[in-house]
């Protein structure tokens, strides 16, 4: 196992013992099951009690690690160190996942007559979940012809339709990063982004001009484009909560009237796990 808690300092390394980290990994807990906060209620003649709601609190990971070399002393530079809120990156067998979180103790101990340095780190997780370090995503493009035999003008003859299967392999439903590009119109932009699987559409009404990458950050409740927030333009009957990728698989289809050529378009996200160990086949 591999860990790294890396903020504003510079990044505290630990390992198992098969590698160079500057810090061996003891013993770990709070990497598996998350206790869940239940609000419950009794009732008079009915025995026990009725669980009427439960969600999961912090995660807290507790951390002993012990100085691989003996006559260092590390306790001023993890002081530092961990010192502002960070991330933790944790490598388990293939899975590498990380939690955003910071240090809430640091106890240190002497061992060996004050050769050794132990510590005991434990990491505050607001959000109890891991997630993939590494993005997984998915491109998604084509052109769409409306002719369908005999019409009748005015009508439009073609939009483009950027749509595929994006599939979630983690534990939970997410939700993406969508960047569409090569927004240009001389009139207003209708954009419509769907989730075949779910039903949840966005729509986006942009006024009339040419647009840099427009990113629909839906972890984070926004839609921009450089420095500009195109949140307003967003339909009052689109829903950013709604618009979540359920495990397994998710057509999606994003639909733009009268637009360049070269308007594509992209979905990615963080699969996120309820545990960051990766279990071995019995």
């Amino acid at each position: 196992m591999e860990m790294t808690f890396t903020g504003a300092g510079a990044p505290v390394r630990m390992d198992g013992g098969g590698g160079g980290a500057p810090f061996k990994i003891l013993n770990v807990e709070g990497l598996g099951f998350l206790p869940q906060n239940a609000v419950t209620a009794a009732y008079p003649f009915l025995e026990g009690q009725r669980t009427l709601s439960r969600s999961p609190g912090a995660r807290l990971i507790t951390v002993s690690a012990e100085a691989a070399r003996g006559g260092i002393n590390y306790e001023g530079k993890l002081a530092a160190a961990v010192h502002d809120p960070g991330r933790l990156e944790i490598v388990h067998g293939g899975r590498r996942v990380y939690a955003d979180c910071y240090v809430s103790d640091l106890a240190v101990t002497r061992a060996l007559g004050g050769q050794f340095e132990r510590y005991v780190f434990q990491f505050t997780c607001d959000y109890p979940y891991f997630r993939d370090s590494v993005s997984s995503g998915t491109s998604l493009f084509r052109k769409e012809n409306y002719i369908k035999g005999r019409f009748t003008l005015p009508m439009v003859f073609s939009g483009r339709v950027t749509g595929g299967l994006v599939r979630v392999g983690g534990d939970r439903d997410v939700l993406p990063l969508i960047t569409v590009n090569g927004l240009v119109g001389e009139e207003e932009l209708t954009l419509e982004i769907v989730n075949g699987t779910t039903g949840a559409v966005l729509k986006l009404t942009l006024p009339a001009g040419e647009y840099g990458p427009v990113v629909f950050d839906l972890r984070n409740g926004r839609i921009y484009s450089g420095q500009e927030d195109l949140t307003k333009y967003l339909d009052e009957n689109s829903f950013m909560s709604d618009f979540y990728l359920v495990r397994g698989d998710n057509r999606i289809d994003i639909r733009a009237m009268d637009v360049s050529v070269n308007t594509s378009a992209s979905v990615s996200f963080e699969n996120e796990y309820y545990s960051a160990w990766e279990d071995s086949d019995a």
